[in-house]
């Protein structure tokens, strides 16, 4: 599936979610998310390398399958509130 990453996330209130760079895009959060671990996470090596490919994908724009969609939704929920969590996985559920 196809994702726009560089649309930009909405708060609860429908403004613009701001980010150090002024309003924060979907890839953001999600490349933060893939590429972070997590207090107690301890992916393999291959894990890592899996996270890492991911995140040239949503880098570059590329086409995401239901599974990685699915792993970048569990990692962005384990690192952010819900203020960032809604609306990142409202974006994402949109491009089903």
């Amino acid at each position: 599936m196809k994702i726009n990453f560089k649309q930009k996330l909405k708060g609860i209130d429908g403004k613009n979610l701001q980010g150090e760079d002024g309003d924060l895009p979907l890839s953001v959060p999600c490349m933060q998310a893939v590429l972070v671990q997590a207090e107690g996470d301890k992916p393999d090596g291959k894990e890592k390398f899996d996270r890492y490919k991911l995140a040239e994908k949503i880098q570059n724009g590329g086409e995401l399958d239901i599974e990685e969609v699915a792993k970048i939704k569990d990692l962005v929920g384990k690192i952010y509130t819900a203020a960032i969590v809604g609306p990142v996985w409202l974006a994402l559920e949109k491009a089903k």
